[in-house]
């Protein structure tokens, strides 16, 4: 690879991950505003999260915490559930949580907000591999 293309490389993925991580944690709650939430480490009810995000975040803790290795989730790939699922085993993300303390609490509040952020990141790698492999396709078909 010459050193132009490698410099144009360079600044496509550049710009690529500015566009995908300058808004990563878009909608993190204000802890003043919902105290008792964020004292469980749960996210408010009403929080600004996308419809869908929810569920690649809450249910790999909830399997966790369960010691359930099935997700029951069978509607899209389960590949951010289960790299989810790993990063809370390592960083020990269910500590102290419990089932008791969730009863009430729907799918969408009992993971913290710093989970979000984490399955963010994986969604944003995912989208810098597909920039890079479409631009090794495309040098390919074009020679």
């Amino acid at each position: 690879m010459k050193p132009p293309e490698r410099l144009f490389l360079t600044l496509l993925l550049l710009c690529a991950a500015g566009l995908r991580l300058s808004g990563i944690a878009h909608g993190q709650p204000a802890a003043e505003f919902a105290p008792t939430a964020a004292a469980r480490q749960m996210i408010h009810e009403n929080a600004a999260v996308h419809p869908d995000e929810f569920l690649y975040v809450s249910l790999p803790l909830r399997m966790l915490v369960s010691g359930q290795l099935n997700s029951k989730f069978f509607e899209n790939p389960s590949l951010l559930i289960n790299l989810n699922f790993v990063t809370d085993w390592l960083t020990g993300a269910d500590a102290g949580r419990s089932l008791d303390a969730w009863a009430g609490a729907g799918d969408r509040q009992i993971a913290s907000f710093d989970l979000y952020v984490v399955g963010r990141g994986y969604s944003a790698l995912g989208g810098l591999i597909a920039v890079a492999a479409v631009y090794a396709t495309t040098r390919r078909l074009a020679g």
